[in-house]
């Protein structure tokens, strides 16, 4: 199991947004050079799904995973398969 941790400067509500929003997500989670995210769907709803993939030059990478109890975490299981 990885538990992953971070503060950040800012209100949780704002944090949550650029976590759960696709358009903010694909402004910061990029791969390596010559990597596009080319999937990004986001329900950060309880109970809702996400599916995010990228597609770069060793292949492709799909991810999925469930948002959390109170719609400010995520909870497992996140899947990314590596090519």
């Amino acid at each position: 199991q990885i538990v992953m941790t971070r503060a950040f400067d800012a209100p949780r509500r704002l944090v949550w947004e650029a976590l759960s929003t696709p358009e903010l997500i694909k402004r910061w989670l990029f791969g390596p050079p010559g990597w596009e995210m080319t999937v990004c769907d986001d329900d950060a709803r309880v109970g809702g799904t996400f599916h995010w993939a990228w597609s770069g030059p060793g292949g492709a990478v799909p991810g999925a995973g469930r948002p959390a109890r109170d719609g400010y975490a995520f909870e497992g299981p996140k899947v990314y398969p590596l090519p």
